[in-house]
């Protein structure tokens, strides 16, 4: 449906200075240092391979359990081949494989270049990317809603369009109502608009079902507000500990696929 977009992925996002705890700590000290730089995990020390690091929240849980005094290595995960991965790896396949582990190390010739963790995806370059996908949402919900939409269902759904649609009224600029709408108006005419035959012309223009239409398109409102506010993308860090208000990567992933699916749809 749409050309060809820009795109982003780890070597846009990773952590390119490498912060390492030392070898000598005990799992207290390494747990003190994290937690004072804000860090969700950092590799140790190691002049040959193989190299070793450690999360805070593992740390956390040991700390909590009464292994606070154990050393830092005794407690630590092997940086091995699963824990690398490639700077050219793409944002879609990134947040797949950060489903799976929270942190993942870029490296080659036996030497770290690069870290990279859920908190990662947090950053502007993720913002930014999110919004221009979200913008083509926002692009093909407005031209499938123009033609079975009447001006009055979207002024009842929208508090400003036709004003701002009268202001330009001199400007020859040539644009429809529809197109001074938000976001929240777009999701506001799709859960609320019905035909003469009690359908909604506009569902069917989307890859689900009226119910699905709403709740998805809900999901994409509240991560355009977040993105467009400089919010999080991810609420929280571990998986199964999401509420209908904190968004975690699973949570990211299915709304991703959601949005793909939106803008691959042909109407068949």
């Amino acid at each position: 449906m749409f050309g060809d977009e820009f795109t982003i992925g780890v070597r846009d996002l990773m952590t390119t200075d490498i912060y390492y705890l030392s070898s000598e700590y005990t799992v207290n000290e390494a747990l003190d240092d994290l937690q004072e730089k804000q860090f969700n995990a950092a590799p140790i020390e190691g002049n040959t391979s193989p190299y070793y690091y450690v999360r805070r929240n593992k740390l956390t849980r040991l700390s909590a359990n009464g292994f606070g005094s154990d050393g830092l290595l005794d407690h630590a995960s092997q940086i091995d081949l699963d824990s690398l991965i490639s700077p050219d790896t793409d944002f879609e396949e990134l947040i797949e494989l950060l489903q799976k582990k929270t942190v993942y190390f870029i490296g080659w010739n036996d030497r770290l270049e690069g870290i990279i963790t859920r908190a990662d995806l947090n950053k502007l370059a993720s913002h930014t990317y999110l919004y221009s996908k979200i913008n083509q949402i926002e692009t093909y919900l407005r031209d499938v809603i123009h033609p079975t939409t009447s001006a009055q269902v979207i002024e009842e759904n929208s508090k400003e369009a036709r004003s701002k649609y009268e202001n330009d009224g001199d400007a020859d600029l040539q644009l429809r109502l529809i197109d001074y709408t938000t976001f929240e108006d777009l999701y506001e005419i799709v859960k609320h608009h019905r035909s003469s035959e009690g359908n909604n012309p506009i569902s069917q223009q989307l890859p689900f079902d009226q119910e699905n239409a709403v709740r998805i398109l809900y999901k994409i409102k509240e991560l355009r507000n977040d993105v467009a506010h400089h919010g999080n993308t991810i609420h929280i860090m571990e998986i199964d500990q999401s509420t209908e208000d904190n968004r975690d990567i699973r949570d990211l992933r299915r709304i991703y696929d959601n949005m793909n699916e939106i803008l691959e749809y042909d109407g068949q």
